[in-house]
């Protein structure tokens, strides 16, 4: 019987493997109440009443100053942490204020929405003028001939994120989520039916080099390159110039300034940061060198480190963008070359100008925030797929800056062979091992359960720009969330079985893409400054087309 048992068992694995979107659905159908369940069991009961928490708000004296100014506002209560509600105030559809009220019945921090003033980052990255020319530059590098394509369609869905930065910015939430949500929908379709489907095959000619054809050959880099570095050098200046540093820049560097002191971030990053100490430990070891010269230590500090670390991040990303495409550009060449076809560093040329003009690049840089970071992460594990292990470590590294990264793990883990896997888990194992140990001999055992609690805060947070708690539509999320668990299973089964797909550069990141994407559309938060994880691949799939590109896995080493 047993034995039976164990049969029917490996029938039915076998069955999953050849099979990815039975295995999906499967998973969807053992998800879906798990996430229902967990979002009743989430529903916070505060002992302040939302009546009381809005009467709180207006009572208190700089929130009613700013009422005054205001006008006639609207008030609504939303969930914030365990003890905190958020109290949002509108005049008419623009959002004024939001107030934290503590279940001590006092507002405990206030951030001010005035019209017209960027959320965060730079003024001059959030003007309506840069923000258009970006996306003119971002499209003049990725669009294709003809221009009546899909794959224009999809390059015009990435430059629509502009549009929600700009309502945000005028506090117009509801305006910014109807501009946002569609956009992120389509891609995530897309991006997973290249993945999983194969794409749509070869994308057409180039639009930027359809005009510099024509051109000498050494003047058409030369031109394409002068923007280029023109563009790296504008967004280095505008971001290390940045008067718009978020908290992500001050929790960093003020994390950062802990471990210099010999200190665990977790639980003693100052209190002017609501919940600044999220994040997993190499957010806070990467900002060390800037802090050890600018450290944060209260709200009068100088976040500029955060900044440049920012701006070097991005300049490194351009660059792995660029020698990826050179070489994935080079391996699809196959017979003579053609004349009329454009040259492989004209193609990681386009790449960089595409990640440097795509306008969240801009703006989660010069505000300071590890989004960047978490992007150069993304880059790096996809120029090390032909080493099949190391890719995944690299995820794992990726992993302890912010959490995300966990999803992608196992379809890369999926590419390799058991032995590969083996030593990649044993890999990951021994880095989190080190990370730990670091904080036990910091802050001892205690300081692990204080690192669960805070990194449990970006499970429960919410934002208003969410499509959840923006416009009232959480009953349906347990649905997203347990499609997230459905492609992740999908995903992982067909890299297995699908020997094409395993070593097809742009499908994979199309896969990865579309993974990212759907976390975030997913989650309670959501902002445009997570839009740089998803456009580092995606730039592979946008730029390159969907040709299909081995990574040039060598077997000796999976």
């Amino acid at each position: 019987m047993e034995g039976r048992r164990a049969v029917d068992m490996s029938r039915f694995a076998s069955t999953l493997l050849r099979r990815p979107l039975l295995g999906a659905a499967l998973a969807f159908v053992l998800a879906l109440p798990l996430f229902v369940a967990v979002r009743e069991q989430s529903i916070r009961r505060y002992t302040v009443s939302k009546a009381d928490a809005i009467g709180i708000a207006r009572d208190d004296r700089d929130v009613a100053q700013v009422l005054a100014h205001a006008g006639r506002t609207t008030a609504r209560v939303t969930p914030l942490d365990d003890v905190r509600q958020r109290v949002s105030f509108f005049r008419g559809p623009r959002l004024v204020l939001d107030a934290a009220v503590s279940s001590r019945r006092r507002v405990t921090n206030i951030a001010l929405h005035a019209s017209g003033a960027p959320e965060s980052g730079s003024r001059i990255a959030n003007s309506p003028p840069v923000l258009a020319g970006m996306t003119l530059l971002f499209l003049l590098a990725v669009l294709t001939l003809p221009l009546r394509s899909v794959r224009n369609l999809d390059a015009l869905a990435f430059a629509s994120f502009s549009a929600p930065v700009w309502l945000f910015n005028l506090g117009l939430i509801e305006g910014g989520i109807l501009a946002a949500y569609p956009a992120l929908a389509y891609l995530i379709v897309r991006c997973l039916r290249v993945g999983l489907g194969g794409g749509a095959g070869e994308a057409g000619c180039s639009l930027l080099w359809r005009l510099v054809s024509r051109l000498a050959a050494p003047s058409r880099r030369r031109i394409v390159g002068a923007v280029v570095a023109g563009l790296a050098l504008m967004v280095t200046v505008v971001t290390v110039t940045s008067t718009g540093a978020s908290d992500v820049a001050f929790a960093a560097l003020a994390g950062a300034t802990d471990l210099i002191h010999g200190v665990v971030p977790y639980g003693h990053i100052p209190g002017f940061i609501l919940h600044g100490d999220t994040y997993p430990l190499l957010t806070y070891v990467a900002y060390v060198p800037a802090a050890a010269i600018m450290p944060v230590r209260d709200v009068f500090d100088d976040p500029q480190g955060a900044l440049i670390v920012a701006a070097v991040v991005v300049l490194a990303v351009a660059w792995l963008l660029y020698r990826l495409a050179v070489r994935t550009a080079t391996a699809a060449r196959t017979g003579a070359d053609d004349p009329d076809r454009e040259p492989a560093r004209f193609t990681g040329l386009r790449m960089s100008l595409a990640w440097l003009a795509f306008p969240p690049v801009l703006l989660s840089a010069s505000s300071g925030s590890n989004d960047v970071l978490l992007a150069l992460c993304v880059v790096l594990a996809l120029t090390a797929l032909a080493h099949r292990a190391r890719a995944a470590v690299i995820v794992g590294v990726a992993a302890w800056v912010k959490l995300i990264p966990l999803l992608a793990l196992p379809v890369l883990l999926a590419r390799g062979t058991r032995r590969s896997a083996a030593r990649a888990v044993a890999g990951l194992a021994a880095l989190s091992a080190i990370l730990t140990g670091s904080i036990v001999a910091l802050g001892g055992l205690p300081a692990i359960g204080a690192m669960m609690h805070a990194l449990d805060f970006q499970f429960e947070r919410s934002s208003l720009a969410s499509l959840w708690l923006g416009v009232g539509l959480g009953w349906l999320q347990p649905a997203a969330e347990a499609s997230l668990v459905a492609v992740v299973v999908a995903g992982t089964f067909a890299v297995s079985r699908d020997r094409g797909l395993r070593d097809d550069l742009p499908r994979l990141a199309a896969l990865l893409t579309g993974i990212v994407l759907l976390a975030q559309f997913a989650a309670n938060y959501w902002t445009w400054a997570y839009l740089p994880w998803a456009a580092a691949p995606a730039l592979l799939v946008l730029v390159r087309g969907q040709v299909r590109v081995a990574v040039g896995v060598s077997r000796q080493r999976s």
